[in-house]
């Protein structure tokens, strides 16, 4: 089963079910389409390519320990305050043995509404990266 190009949430012949992780399993599911919930620990900001032809967007997720990068590869601007709770849908990708979540775009993130937002003291706390567990 292999993803469709242009669209992680799509393979050739449909969609397919994200499996739903938490940041300590993170790195257990390398290259594969997730969902994952939790706190805006950096705000989304675009990152234009050196060559001008194109540009990405870059944020962070937090549950209040662990960290994970994201990337948004066909970034729109957002109103997403630090500190909102977001689920997330895309691909767990590892780069320089960082883990990070790759987004075909800002439709992959819904805000949650109904939690309250993080405080900025325990948004400054979550600094861990997820391991991988000893094999």
């Amino acid at each position: 089963m292999g993803y469709h190009n242009d669209n992680p949430s799509r393979v050739q012949n449909g969609p397919v079910a994200p499996i739903p992780i938490t940041f300590e399993t993170a790195r257990e599911h390398k290259k594969a389409l997730v969902v994952i919930t939790g706190f805006l620990k950096q705000t989304f900001r675009i990152v234009r390519s050196r060559y001008g032809d194109m540009s990405f967007g870059t944020g962070a997720l937090c549950d209040g320990t662990y960290k994970i990068n994201l990337i948004i590869s066909n970034f729109a601007e957002s109103d997403i305050a630090l500190g909102e709770n977001i689920t997330v849908t895309g691909e767990i990708t590892e780069e320089g043995g960082l883990t990070m979540i790759t987004c075909w775009d800002m439709t992959c993130i819904e805000r949650n509404n109904n939690v309250d937002n993080m405080p900025l003291a325990q948004l400054s706390k979550a600094t861990k990266i997820p391991k991988r567990r000893a094999e």
